[in-house]
């Protein structure tokens, strides 16, 4: 787990790093289609009662093409028999493509798939030990504002959990999100 966070912060400071290599300071892009990053935060998805905050990159300098996104966030289930709250962490990471459906580049189907570590979430959610760690296929509808600065999203995550027991199951679910680019 250590070695995965680090791992993480290392990927979210080289993007860093080559975002202000690029930068020119004598010119000021002011089309907006060129936003290169969105922080965003998403409710539901794998997370149950639960929300996000995620960092977004995209990779060819404009919304469309291929984007990786790592996040960090939880969320509690209640247990209706017990009356006991089940708190769960959660770290996706993940890349999609983003393609667009409209000819103002506004609207966009996204395409990818996340690996997400969430201990305690198949426990609070299934009753069941495993491995605390799902793959994910990600299809979304991403629809930008005019000024492609604000971003909502509709996520549908056809879940592939891994059981210890080595049963495997699919368990679709829902995320929406909202964010900012930059």
């Amino acid at each position: 787990m250590k070695s995965f966070i680090i791992s993480l912060a290392v990927a979210v400071l080289a993007s860093q790093s080559l975002s202000a290599q690029n930068t020119v300071s004598d010119t000021v892009k002011t089309d907006s289609l060129h936003f290169k990053n969105s922080w965003y935060i998403e409710f539901g998805g794998i997370r149950p009662l639960g929300v996000t905050i995620n960092y977004e990159r995209f990779l060819e300098g404009h919304p469309w093409g291929i984007s990786v996104h790592a996040g960090i966030g939880g969320g509690i289930i209640p247990d209706i028999f017990t009356n006991d709250l089940n708190v769960y962490a959660t770290i996706p990471i993940g890349i999609s493509y983003n393609i667009p459906v409209s000819a103002n580049k506004r609207s966009m189907i996204e395409v990818g798939g996340t690996y997400t570590y969430a201990p305690g979430l198949g426990e609070a959610l299934w009753g069941v030990h495993q491995n605390n760690s799902f793959l994910q296929a990600v299809v979304s509808w991403r629809y930008e504002s005019r000024s492609h600065t604000t971003q909502f999203r509709a996520t549908l995550y056809p879940i592939v959990v891994n059981f210890s027991n080595g049963l495997n199951s699919l368990r679709p679910s829902l995320g929406f999100s909202i964010g900012k680019k930059f």
